[in-house]
């Protein structure tokens, strides 16, 4: 709900963020400008861990919760005290990553039949996908399933790329025929990164944004560390609030 008066009471948008280290740069964009840009309007509590540990997740009694210690205290340190994630808190989920990556329709013809099977074997594996099932036994909030960002291409590889759509609208077809034909029966909706952040090509994010880029905080020796120059998947805060722009004009 966006804040405004329905039935007498102030409400705002509760949003439950999971995911994976990805989950950094929207948690830094979230923490300066746009956080307060969008303070009245939406509510973002984050539950995130390194790498695939969210996969020890478990539905218990209306909740994810984890028996395995380091899952829990990371959950608890990015939500600032939480320790299980209550489904029913929340108006909206969104999944970030966790398995979810571009896929641009094959060139060639396929029948439906074919591309959906595709894109089930793409997607069912994942973590964000069994996420998406265990809060589906109790609520039938919204969820928006945020793809891993295109790994970004080098500054010297910037000459050498030329404009074309072609590869950015093949994924937004991809995109489209995915929530066509998988997600909407789980009320659920893909949604990729901004164009531009993108190549002139659509290949790759551009540069700048894995500039400075910091690794997921969790309480411990590693938080806020930058990443190496070699890092071309983690994003900097930069790219967050762009993609968090989008998110919001989606959704609020």
């Amino acid at each position: 709900m966006r804040r405004g008066i329905a039935g007498g009471i102030w409400t705002m948008k509760r949003i439950c963020v999971l995911g994976n280290s990805h989950v950094g740069t929207l948690r830094r964009a979230w923490d300066g400008p746009i956080g307060s840009e969008y303070a009245d309007k939406a509510q973002l509590t984050f539950f995130a861990a390194r790498g695939a540990l969210l996969h020890q997740l478990e539905l218990s009694d209306g909740k994810l919760v984890s028996s395995n210690e380091d899952v829990t205290n990371s959950i608890t340190f990015t939500s600032g005290g939480l320790g299980e994630i209550t489904i029913g808190d929340y108006d909206l989920f969104l999944i970030s990553s966790l398995g979810l990556r571009d896929f641009p329709i094959p060139e060639g013809y396929y029948s439906q039949a074919v591309l959906k099977a595709l894109l089930e074997d793409r997607y069912k594996p994942t973590i964000a996908y069994r996420l998406l099932r265990m809060i589906r036994e109790v609520a039938d909030t919204k969820i928006v399933l945020g793809l891993a960002p295109i790994a970004a291409c080098t500054d010297d590889d910037m000459g050498t790329i030329e404009a074309s759509e072609a590869y950015f609208n093949s994924c937004i077809d991809s995109m489209a025929f995915a929530n066509q034909q998988f997600f909407a029966p789980w009320n659920a909706e893909l949604m990729g990164q901004p164009r531009s952040t993108l190549t002139a090509n659509g290949r790759h994010t551009l540069p700048h944004f894995t500039k400075n880029s910091r690794r997921l905080s969790i309480g411990d020796g590693l938080d806020d560390q930058i990443h190496p120059d070699t890092d071309r998947i983690h994003m900097n805060e930069d790219y967050g609030s762009l993609w968090l722009h989008d998110f919001f004009a989606k959704v609020l």
